[in-house]
């Protein structure tokens, strides 16, 4: 089976696993890991577009938003709940 278009190569995996065990790195191996490196610290260093600002500040909104909520439904239900348990007992 061969891998798809764009999967790391051979050398890139070889460079991977001769780093996590700590041994040497062969120089034909780590000159495969700067192409995908490269790519991803471009990746890094670029600025969200506008959608994906958007989608942050949405999921910022509802992460603030539940503790709120949730705050307010404990407190709405925590009266009634009070009352019946005096009146059992």
């Amino acid at each position: 089976m061969t891998p798809p278009r764009g999967a790391p190569g051979g050398a890139l995996v070889a460079a991977l696993l001769a780093m996590g065990t700590g041994m040497a790195v062969p120089a034909a191996a780590l000159a495969a890991t700067v192409g995908p490196v490269t790519a991803r610290v471009h990746r890094l260093l670029d600025p969200p577009g506008p959608g994906r600002h958007a989608r942050y500040g949405l999921a910022l909104a509802a992460v603030t938003l539940l503790p709120v909520t949730a705050s307010v439904l404990v407190t709405a239900f925590a009266g009634p709940l009070v009352r019946h348990a005096a009146a059992l007992g």
